[in-house]
């Protein structure tokens, strides 16, 4: 019997070295991927800084807006159609009328004088 127990202890600490082993050969994949997803990164950040960054046009005054500091309008679709500084875009909001009307994209038309 014991040298059964024996033998058995000798498979258990077999099956745990493989075990182990299996791990660390996952462990090490798993480290090269990484390794491989960071020089990916860091390669397009670098693509990102040397892109040149869009100018983008006020549509109601006509000079560049910073980035950051833009509005943009879309269309039903979800396409841009314009962009306007954030204080041209406030100016227009306040000055309009604006009424509900549920077919048009976010609920909101202008309202048209005469009306």
């Amino acid at each position: 019997m014991e040298s059964r127990e024996i033998q058995s202890d000798v498979c258990d600490t077999e099956l745990k070295e493989h075990k182990f082993e299996d791990a660390l050969v996952r462990l090490k994949s798993m480290k090269d991927r990484v390794v491989d997803l960071r020089v990916q990164c860091e390669s397009l950040r670098k693509l990102q800084e040397e892109k040149p960054a869009e100018k983008v046009v006020c549509s109601d005054c006509g000079k560049e807006i910073e980035q950051g500091q833009e509005v943009m309008v879309k269309d039903s679709s979800g396409n841009p159609m314009s962009w306007y500084h954030r204080d041209c875009f406030r100016a227009i909001w306040v000055s309009e009328d604006w009424k509900v009307h549920y077919s048009s994209h976010g609920f909101l038309k202008m309202s048209k004088e005469g009306q």
